[in-house]
C-alpha cells in the first residue's frame, strides 16, 4: 500500500502527476483515450480509467507499453485487479522509441524491486549501465515507435512518459503527431538536462507548462551519469492549448 501523494509517495508518484491525470480526465469529451509508455504495472493506466468511470464516461480505450517480461505480468494483473480486461486494451510487451527496431533488455530476477531498466545501447565494457548497475543476463525485446503508436488513434487524452531517460529523443521525435493528436502529456524526468530538454522543446512549441517539480540530485565526482547523481526524478505536465482549455 502507497502512501499518499503529498508531494510525492516516497517511491513512485508525485502529487503534481496526479493533479496532471485528473485536469486531463475533466476535458476529456465523452471518450478516454491514453497511453502509458514505461507503463511498469500501469497505475496511470488504471487511475485514468478509474477517473473516467467516476465521470460517467464508459468508452475508454488503454494503451501501455512495458518492455519487461514480470513487470508486463504484473501490469495485467493490476488491470484484471481494477475490472479492466487486458483483451479489450491495447497492452504492449515491448520497449517504445523513435524508430522501431529490436533492443537488448537487461535480464530483471526481481521485477518487484527494480524499476530502474531501460534498452541497454549504451552498456560499458564493464557491462555496467547508465546508473551503474551491472548486468550479465539479456532478453532481446521489440522496440515500437512512437509514431506508430500514435498514429492508431485520431485523438489523445494523456500521453504519460517514463522511460527512463528516452523522453527527450521520444518527444522530439514525435512533437509533430503530439501537437494534432495529444491534448495532455506528463513526463517524467531523472536529469536536469532532461528536464531542461523536455522544457525547451514543448515551450518552442507552444503547449503550457500546467504543473512542473525538477529533479533533484547530489553531485558525486566520478558518477556513471547525470542520472546516477539524481535522488527524486522530476516531473513535468503539459497541456495543449490546441486542443484543450484549462481544466
Amino acid at each position: 500500500m502507497l502512501g499518499l501523494p503529498v508531494p510525492d509517495d516516497g517511491w513512485h508518484s508525485e502529487a503534481i502527476e496526479w493533479i496532471g491525470l485528473l485536469k486531463s480526465v475533466l476535458s476529456a469529451r465523452g471518450r478516454w483515450v491514453s497511453m502509458e509508455l514505461g507503463a511498469g504495472w500501469g497505475p496511470w493506466s488504471a487511475g485514468a480509467a478509474a477517473a473516467a468511470r467516476h465521470l460517467g464516461i464508459e468508452d475508454i480505450k488503454l494503451y501501455a507499453v512495458e518492455a519487461d517480461p514480470g513487470h508486463y505480468q504484473f501490469l495485467l494483473r493490476h488491470m484484471r485487479d481494477n475490472g479492466i480486461d487486458p483483451a479489450a486494451q491495447r497492452l504492449i510487451q515491448a520497449a517504445v522509441g523513435p524508430e522501431a527496431g529490436k533492443a537488448r533488455w537487461p535480464k530483471v530476477h526481481d521485477p518487484a524491486g527494480d524499476w530502474g531498466s531501460r534498452p541497454m545501447d549504451a552498456v560499458g565494457q564493464d557491462g555496467q549501465d547508465h546508473i551503474g548497475r551491472h548486468f550479465e543476463d539479456w532478453l532481446d525485446v521489440d522496440i515500437v515507435a512512437i509514431g506508430d503508436l500514435l498514429e492508431e488513434q485520431p485523438l489523445w487524452d494523456l500521453v504519460h512518459i517514463d522511460v527512463q531517460g528516452w523522453e527527450a529523443s521520444l518527444c522530439e521525435a514525435a512533437i509533430e503527431r503530439m501537437n494534432a493528436k495529444v491534448r495532455y502529456v506528463i513526463a517524467g524526468t531523472h536529469d536536469s538536462k532532461l528536464h531542461g530538454d523536455l522544457m525547451d522543446l514543448f515551450f518552442r512549441h507552444g503547449w503550457v507548462l500546467e504543473n512542473e517539480k525538477p529533479p533533484r540530485f547530489t553531485w558525486r565526482q566520478g558518477a556513471k551519469s547525470l542520472v546516477a547523481m539524481t535522488s527524486h526524478d522530476g516531473t513535468q505536465v503539459w497541456r495543449n492549448p490546441a486542443l484543450s482549455s484549462p481544466a
